[in-house]
């Protein structure tokens, strides 16, 4: 048997929350009140005073079922209520232990056993046990949510005594610890409350006004569209949270986020704050700016039609783009130009894939041999002004290389160019993320044929194959090869470009201390460990 160790364990535990896989971190500081603050860096602040974090978002979920959820803001309470069986490490995208405590994979890669860890509850004091995940995981797949693929190679599951899970699969799956380590991962929750309150809904009306998890905190209070709060479990099996009340506050105009982070009306806020707000809370006192490397890249999805369905044209597209420019102008002075084809945190994203040389006078050739070539609409999603930015400055760019370029944003329909690209635009630009912090989540969402976000519905053959003897590769070295290869094809063939690699920023006072976080999740910090100087 081939046995996965554990992490190395912290001075505080290593597991505290993970719908979004936030693992607890104690963030490295000292504790003295006159050190200095580093830019982007809050570790150098003394342990915070607060018993209680305001944070403010956009909207309010409706249900917080990790069955079925995959929203945004809500990853990170998600994280703090329910717990997986692994979870990601501080700061990294390492796995280490959440609700198992150690796991062996056998050599053919097709049964993963889990050792469980003693002495957990959930929040209704039934314990944690290998029966309890095994409905967990038959729930997670049964319902069909959007995350439920990450168990589809798993054929049968065995709870041979509490502390024992076991998981069989149909075929080697080769970023299988890090589905169950994402914060769209399976978590655990209790069968007692769930078989109590599912009714005909499944649960989705109790899970809007309570949990049923086992992590570092519970949901107490929901006020639909003003509130939601959680407090600090009193029976968690790790360590207790550094500030025990986490409040919610639904503040739907990103102004007035900004504005209430400023006067101290909240703590903390998450959402995309654009630039020229975000430059006036770095400059503000009081105010601190964690930014993180994670799962996120911003990309631009090429139509094969007319003018691009030239590979060459293609190419020279790339060429003509300046992703520095569009980086740093559309996405924040933190955000770096990309040079490949899977987000820099993951396994590979070291690899220059996707790097042209910049030189716009091979596109205006291109466009001048061909004569009246046509306008082409570069398209974004209607609410994101990042990407909005993104593709005005991509068509400044291209309009200098002498290509007659418009920008439209498009609504909800995008979500269904891949499978019917007819009314796509020539180019989308995303600012998106990943499911997992694995090659082959990002790859199977955003390239790969039928990809449930490859916005031009095209195909790259020698891509696909290279994925997916990657995915089913129980050797991890021959599998980083294979996933190097597809990386390789799918940027080879033109019809993805990557820009940038933007940071996860997150905006707090500097009563909040320092901030945890995991490179895992995009969405938001780590609430259990936030605001500890405890160090690693």
């Amino acid at each position: 048997m081939k046995q996965k160790k554990p992490g190395v364990r912290h001075t505080l535990p290593l597991a505290l929350a993970t719908a979004a896989l936030l693992t607890v971190t104690a963030c490295s500081g000292s504790s003295d009140s006159d050190s200095p603050k580093k830019e982007n860096d809050t570790s150098a602040l003394p342990s915070t005073k607060l018993t209680t974090l305001r944070q403010a978002w956009a909207y309010q979920d409706q249900t917080m079922d990790p069955a079925t959820f995959y929203g945004g803001p809500g990853f990170s309470p998600m994280g703090a209520l329910y717990e997986g069986l692994v979870g990601y490490a501080a700061e990294s995208v390492e796995i280490e232990p959440q609700l198992a405590t150690d796991w062996t994979i056998s050599d053919d890669g097709l049964t993963y056993t889990f050792t469980l860890r003693e002495g957990a509850t959930f929040h209704d004091g039934t314990p944690v046990d290998a029966e309890a995940v095994k409905f967990s995981f038959q729930r997670f797949s049964d319902l069909e949510g959007s995350p439920s693929y990450m168990l589809d190679d798993v054929e049968s599951m065995d709870a041979p005594d509490p502390q024992t899970f076991v998981m069989h699969l149909k075929a080697p799956s080769n970023p299988m610890l890090d589905y169950l380590a994402s914060y769209v991962g399976p978590k655990v929750m209790s069968p007692t409350l769930m078989e109590a309150n599912s009714g005909e809904d499944d649960g989705a009306e109790f899970l809007s006004s309570h949990d049923a998890g086992s992590g570092p905190y519970e949901l107490t209070e929901v006020v639909t569209d003003k509130s939601l709060t959680l407090e600090a479990y009193a029976d968690y099996w790790g360590a207790a949270p550094t500030i025990g009340t986490i409040q919610i506050q639904i503040i739907p105009d990103i102004s007035t986020q900004v504005l209430s982070l400023e006067k101290g009306d909240v703590d903390m806020v998450t959402a995309q704050v654009p630039a020229n707000l975000a430059s006036q809370l770095r400059e503000t006192d009081g105010i601190n700016v964690t930014s993180f490397n994670t799962i996120l890249k911003a990309l631009a999805w090429v139509k094969d039609d007319g003018f691009f369905a030239d590979p060459e044209a293609r190419k020279a597209l790339a060429q003509a783009i300046d992703k520095e420019a569009v980086a740093k102008g559309a996405y924040g002075e933190d955000a770096t130009a990309s040079t490949n084809m899977i987000p820099s945190s993951m396994q590979g994203g070291d690899v220059a894939n996707d790097d042209p040389e910049y030189d716009p006078s091979v596109l205006a050739g291109l466009v001048e041999d061909a004569g009246d070539v046509g306008p082409i609409t570069i398209g974004y999603y209607e609410s994101l002004a990042e990407d909005a930015l993104a593709a005005e400055l991509m068509q400044t760019q291209l309009q200098a290389a002498g290509l007659d370029a418009t920008v439209r944003s498009y609504g909800s329909e995008f979500f269904g160019f891949g499978a019917d690209p007819t009314d796509a635009p020539e180019i989308m630009v995303l600012r998106t993320n990943a499911d997992a912090a694995s090659p082959a989540a990002w790859m199977s969402g955003y390239y790969k044929t039928g990809g449930g976000l490859t916005l031009n519905g095209v195909s790259v053959p020698e891509g696909d194959a290279a994925l997916t003897q990657a995915i089913n590769e129980a050797d991890p070295v021959q599998a980083e090869a294979d996933y190097e290869t597809a990386a390789q094809a799918y940027a080879d063939s033109g019809y993805f470009i990557t820009l940038a690699d933007p940071p996860a920023v997150i905006y707090t006072r500097d009563e909040v201390g320092p901030v945890s976080y995991t490179q895992g999740n995009p969405f938001g910090p780590t609430y259990a460990l936030t605001g500890s100087a405890g160090g690693q």
